[in-house]
């Protein structure tokens, strides 16, 4: 007679969202706080930039430095984040952003704040790789994508409402660039006091941005066209909207309306990605997004009401893509690699980042205002194409086992 088999008891079920994001509560705080930081920061250095004169083409060199710090910086600092650990290098990061923040009003000048904001770019790329690394590993698997849109959430929203600050605190003196490194140093508090869980770090990862691309071209290059569209969408719509002829007003209501729907359609997006795939859902996404971005690819000058429908509807599906393709990524790598991957996926969104709007002004060039959102049904297309190859040659992977957790550093 043959034995009797132990009775293997059932896994328990998956805890609720709400117990898997608490632990992570410090790090979302530090997520908001920087993003804030960082959002305000950009839009001061613009208008104090604008305010002395400066030319156009330096003021546009001085806030490419940041994406040039940002693209080094995925390549250096997850070197620094293994060697360190999260919570002591993310301390480090905003550390050297205040200070950088704080030189800011002392040296003023194009080429002094060049250089500054290679630094301070250098910085966000190290901070976005912390807590990206930290969030994806430590989270499980079936919940990757909620958790994420509420990183999104926390991060974008407080960069959305960040040029605020420039009508509570006069802009030109002072006390804002003394705000914002305070919300740089406070940014860590929570992480390092507070927080029970820090991912393990298992040495330092081989995976290069080739090997990447190899292991998840789809999350790759969803990064990597969310970057062309949205820094396009968000970047060359002041240049569209001039010539429409539409007022600063106008402007100013599409870029926050865009901005608010793209942030609250995060955590739909998320919700649904964990439920039906990712993959099906970022298909839906960018079929979605090119479609709408068709009528105003088509006709040269539609009026206020029909850019503000169709653009927003462009703005809420295009909004997501990063946070999908990082998802979709890490769904199919190894713990040790997820700090690499971190900043292998903002090197290509950054790389995105500088390019779209330089693509998009071109074809503003050649065909007018319609060549913004021509360039947008492309990049749209390109994505559902790309989606729908990777999901007949590779079907999604099954769910991994949870992550292992390490006590809080003492």
């Amino acid at each position: 007679m043959p034995e009797a088999k132990p009775e293997v008891p059932s896994l328990p079920p998956p805890a609720g969202l709400f117990r898997i994001v608490v632990p992570f509560v410090p790090v979302l705080i530090g997520a908001a706080l920087n993003g804030f930081a960082s959002g305000a920061l950009s839009v001061l250095i613009g208008v104090r930039l604008a305010a002395g004169a400066s030319p156009v083409t330096t003021i546009g060199l001085v806030l490419a430095c940041h994406f040039i710090g940002l693209i080094v910086g995925t390549r250096l600092c997850p070197r620094l984040i293994v060697f360190t650990g999260h919570p002591r290098a993310f301390t480090i990061f905003t550390g050297l952003a205040a200070t950088f923040t704080l030189v800011l009003p002392i040296f003023e000048g194009p080429t002094a704040w060049a250089a500054l904001r290679l630094g301070t770019g250098f910085c966000m790329a190290g901070c976005f790789t912390v807590l990206e690394s930290w969030l994806n590993q430590q989270v499980d698997p079936a919940f990757r994508a909620r958790t994420f849109a509420i990183y999104m959430i926390c991060s974008s929203g407080a960069s959305a409402i960040a040029p605020m600050s420039l009508n509570l605190v006069d802009p030109f003196g002072f006390q804002l660039f003394s705000l914002i490194a305070v919300s740089f140093i406070l940014a860590p508090l929570a992480m390092v006091l507070i927080v029970a869980r820090v991912p393990v770090l298992e040495g330092r990862s081989n995976l290069n941005l080739l090997a990447l691309l190899s292991v998840s071209p789809g999350g790759v290059l969803a990064c990597l066209i969310h970057g062309l569209l949205n820094g396009a969408l968000y970047q060359v719509t002041p240049v569209y909207f001039a010539r429409l002829g539409f007022d600063t007003g106008q402007l100013t209501i599409f870029l926050t309306v865009a901005a608010t729907v793209g942030v609250m359609t995060q955590m739909p997006v998320g919700l649904f990605a964990d439920r039906i795939g990712r993959h099906r859902l970022l298909l839906c996404q960018s079929a979605v997004a090119g479609i709408a971005a068709l009528p105003l690819a088509i006709f040269g000058a539609p009026p206020f009401p029909v850019v503000m429908g169709f653009g927003l509807i462009v703005a809420a599906m295009a909004h997501t893509f990063y946070s999908l393709g990082v998802a979709i990524a890490n769904d199919r790598l190894a713990q040790r690699d997820f700090v690499e991957a971190a900043g292998g996926l903002l090197l290509v969104w950054a790389a995105g980042s500088a390019a779209g709007p330089v693509i998009a002004t071109a074809l503003i060039d050649w065909l007018g205002p319609a060549g913004l959102y021509v360039h947008i049904v492309l990049a749209a297309a390109a994505l559902a194409a790309i989606v729908v190859h990777r999901m007949i040659v590779r079907p999604p992977p099954p769910p991994s086992a949870p992550p292992p957790v390490a006590p809080a550093a003492t």
